[in-house]
C-alpha cells in the first residue's frame, strides 16, 4: 500500500476537505493511530515530555528523533510520518539539509517540521529545491519556550497578528507544504487560513484551520497531568472517573482483548469483522449519556460529525434535532464558544447538539447511549420528535432505563441477571 504523501494534504486543502494528524513516537501509538484511520502522523519532540520524562521538547536531539521517527516508519504502512526537527537542528541551510536527510534517507520520514516564519524561509526554501517536503510552525513555537514562564497565545495584538500572517505568506512563498499554526485566536488563524493556497494544521487555533493535530497522550488520557484546554479527550486510559463513574484502565482494555465471539454482526449482510473500520465508523453515528463536546463554537462542534459539511447543511441538522432555536438566541449564534466541554450549555442543549452532529453525518446506524438520561421532560420530548422522523429508513440502537424511549422501538432486548430477551416493543411495553 502507498503512503500518504504531503499532496494529499494540498488535494484535501484544494478540495475544502479537512483531515486530522496525531503524534505518535512508538509501535503501540503508531499502530493505534493507523487503526483510527490517521492518514498524518507527526513525530514531534513533545515526546521528550509525554515519552521521555522531560520538562522541555528541547531536551531532545537528532539521536532521540531518529531512533522515533524509524519505529514509527516501521510500524505503519500507509500514513505519512513527519519528522520533527529538534531543537537548534537547522539554524542555518547547510545545517538543516544534513538533518533533513537523515529523516528522510535513514529514518525513512516523508516530510520534515520545523518552527519559525520569516526568519527560516531562507532555510525552506533550501530544502524545498533539495526535493525535501517542509511543514512550518507558526504562533506558539515550543522550541522557542525557554524564554516563557508557560506557553501563551500569539498574535492577540494587531502587530503581532500581522507579523503572523507575513509569516505564514513566507513559509508558502517558500515552498512550505503545509503549515502548523499554534496557541492561535481563532479568528486570525481562519483568516491566515483564507489567504493562504496551502493547507493548515491548527492546535489551539479554532476550527477555521484545514486541519487539527492533537498530541495523542491527551486525546486518551495517558499521562496524569492535565491536558490543554483545546485537546478533546475522547478516552481516559490512565483510570481516572469517566461519565458515570466508571474507571476505563489498561486492565479493562485486557479483559476485551481476552474476550470471544460467540455470535456475528452483520452489517447488510456482511460480517462485522470482514469490513474496513473507517468503513464501519462512516456507517455509525453515537450519541451518548456524557456529551463530549469540543471548547469550540457550536458550529464547529456540530460540523465534527461531518467535517465537509456547508454552514446550510449544519443549520439543517440542526433544525431537525430541534436545536436551531436556542442558537439562534445566543447574540453569536452558530459562532457562540460553548466552554470546556460545553458547560456554558444546559444538558438538553449538550444533546441536542449531539443530537444535531449525528444528524449531519447522516449514518446509517445511529446509536444513543442513555442519550436522554440527564435531560428535563421538554428536551426529551423534542428529542423524541426529531428521532421520531430521523429513524426511517435506519437502524437505531436505543440504550435505555426511561420507558418514554421505549416508544420509538420496534423490538426490544432486555437484559436481566445475564439473561437476554427479545419482545416486539408493543408486547413489552403492554407488560
Amino acid at each position: 500500500m502507498a503512503r500518504h504523501t504531503v499532496a494529499d494534504m494540498r488535494a484535501a486543502h484544494a478540495a475544502g476537505g479537512h483531515f486530522a494528524v496525531v503524534t505518535a513516537w512508538d509501535r503501540p501509538t503508531a499502530e493505534f493511530a493507523e487503526v483510527a484511520g490517521i492518514q498524518f502522523i507527526l513525530v514531534g519532540d513533545s515526546l521528550a515530555q509525554v515519552a521521555l520524562g522531560h520538562e522541555s521538547t528541547v531536551r531532545v536531539g537528532m539521536s532521540e528523533m531518529l531512533h522515533h521517527t524509524a519505529a514509527v516508519v516501521r510500524s505503519t504502512s500507509s500514513a505519512l510520518v513527519i519528522g520533527d526537527m529538534p531543537f537548534l537542528s537547522y539554524v542555518d541551510a547547510p545545517t538543516a539539509a544534513e538533518n533533513a536527510a537523515r529523516f528522510i534517507r535513514d529514518a525513512g520520514a516523508g516530510a520534515v517540521k520545523l518552527e519559525g516564519g520569516v526568519t527560516v524561509a531562507p532555510v525552506v526554501a533550501a530544502l524545498v529545491r533539495s526535493g525535501v517536503p517542509v511543514i512550518g510552525h507558526i504562533g506558539f513555537t515550543p522550541q522557542s519556550s525557554l524564554n516563557e514562564s508557560k506557553p501563551r497565545a500569539k498574535g492577540r495584538l494587531p502587530d503581532a497578528a500581522a507579523a503572523l500572517l507575513e509569516d505564514a505568506i513566507a513559509l508558502q512563498e517558500a515552498g512550505a507544504s503545509a503549515i502548523v499554526i499554534e496557541l492561535v485566536p481563532q479568528e486570525l488563524a481562519a483568516a491566515i487560513t483564507s489567504r493562504l493556497a496551502i493547507p493548515t494544521i491548527g492546535i489551539g487555533a479554532g476550527a477555521g484551520c484545514t486541519a487539527q493535530i492533537q498530541v495523542l497522550p491527551d486525546l486518551l488520557g495517558l499521562l496524569g497531568a492535565t491536558p490543554p484546554r483545546h485537546a478533546g479527550r475522547i478516552a481516559n486510559l490512565r483510570g481516572a472517573p469517566v461519565g458515570g463513574g466508571v474507571r476505563l484502565s489498561f486492565a479493562h482494555v485486557g479483559v476485551v482483548a481476552e474476550q470471544r465471539h460467540r455470535y456475528l454482526v452483520l452489517l447488510d449482510g456482511v460480517p462485522l469483522t470482514a469490513l474496513a473500520l473507517t468503513d464501519v465508523r462512516r456507517r455509525i453515528a453515537l450519541v451518548t449519556q456524557q456529551t463530549e463536546l469540543f471548547n469550540e463554537s457550536i458550529l464547529y462542534n456540530i460540523r465534527y460529525g461531518r467535517w465537509d459539511a456547508t454552514e446550510e447543511e449544519i443549520v439543517e441538522a440542526a433544525r431537525k434535532a430541534h436545536a436551531h432555536e436556542f442558537i439562534s438566541e445566543f447574540p453569536e449564534g452558530y459562532q457562540t464558544m460553548v466552554g470546556p466541554n460545553g458547560f456554558r450549555l444546559s444538558g438538553g442543549q449538550r444533546q441536542r447538539i449531539a443530537l444535531a452532529r449525528a444528524f449531519l453525518r447522516n449514518a446509517e446506524i445511529l446509536v444513543l447511549d442513555e442519550a436522554t438520561s440527564q435531560i428535563d421532560v421538554e428536551s426529551e420530548r423534542l428529542i423524541h420528535e426529531a428521532l421520531a422522523r430521523y429513524v426511517e429508513n435506519r437502524t437505531v440502537i436505543m440504550i435505555t432505563h426511561r420507558a418514554s424511549t421505549l416508544a420509538l422501538a420496534d423490538a426490544i432486548v432486555k437484559v436481566e441477571h445475564g439473561v437476554v430477551t427479545k419482545r416486539p416493543a408493543a408486547q413489552m411495553q403492554a407488560a
